[in-house]
């Protein structure tokens, strides 16, 4: 499908009608995107001074597997609801330390995982 011509640039992947979700998780300094196209949660972004920032361990567009030892699930009504309750968690509190496994594509075209 096309996008409708509205003077706004479609980010690349995007189509018309699918829906992405965003979400800001602020204590682990993220803003995360849950695809229409495959229902997979992606890093988008680094809430600057935030703690994945200052880790410096973690790229936009890795592929959120897990937060905290809890799986995301994919689908955008599924994972929210996981993200959001990992938020709310006494587990996210500012200042501790958070795990977060991801999945990451190769220059190879490889998937490696980074914990």
């Amino acid at each position: 499908a096309a996008a409708v011509a509205t003077g706004l640039e479609m980010p690349s992947g995007w189509e018309a009608g699918l829906h992405h979700e965003a979400m800001e998780i602020g204590p682990l300094g993220l803003i995360l995107e849950i695809s229409a196209l495959d229902g997979r949660t992606r890093i988008k972004g680094f809430l600057e001074g935030g703690a994945a920032e200052r880790a410096e361990l973690l790229l936009e567009g890795d592929e959120v597997c897990e937060v905290n030892g809890l799986a995301i699930p994919i689908g955008i009504s599924l994972a929210c609801a996981r993200l959001q309750r990992i938020v709310e968690s006494e587990g996210a509190g500012a200042g501790r330390y958070i795990p977060v496994c991801v999945k990451r594509k190769s220059p190879w075209g490889m998937h490696q995982t980074v914990r």
